[in-house]
């Protein structure tokens, strides 16, 4: 599992996993600044990934809205179930919005960020900071939001 950050200035998405002590493994990805609350009500900012060894790729919906911001807000439980070698993808919108330093709509979008693993999926050669990495360089060099990253493969 590898979670990495990459500022566009002084930083505000973050990832982060971590050992529970029953076992199990918890995951945080947020987006903490730059967009306001209507953007944050929304919970556009994060987007959940599982890329399936056979290939297949599905978008797993938000529970709720982002943490914190209703007070009674309420929120589902989901479970999904993972096979070995299926890859878990978490990525703030500073991934999917990233674009060319000329362009006005050729976002990296989950279009690419789908086909990038897809071809490296056999090989578990995609980290979360080789991910903001690529994002990076496709986006001329530099990030106009923060980017935040967390790639869990299941093995």
């Amino acid at each position: 599992m590898s979670s990495a950050s990459g500022p566009a200035s002084d930083g505000g998405s973050f990832a982060e996993a971590f050992r529970l002590t029953d076992g199990s493994t918890a995951i945080g990805v947020w987006d903490a600044s730059g967009h306001g609350q209507g953007a944050t009500e929304r919970t556009r900012l994060v987007r959940t990934i599982q890329f399936t060894v056979d290939g297949r790729h599905l978008h797993l919906p938000p529970t709720g809205p982002a943490l914190g911001i209703f007070e009674d807000a309420e929120f589902r439980e989901d479970i999904v179930r993972f096979a070995f070698g299926d890859i878990l993808v978490v990525v703030t919108a500073g991934i999917t919005d990233a674009r060319p330093l000329n362009s006005q709509t050729e976002f990296f979008g989950s279009r690419n960020l789908c086909a990038l693993f897809q071809r490296s999926q056999a090989k578990g050669a995609i980290t979360a900071s080789s991910l903001i990495s690529r994002t990076r360089a496709y986006s001329d060099g530099r990030l106009d939001n923060d980017a935040a990253a967390l790639v869990a493969r299941f093995a």
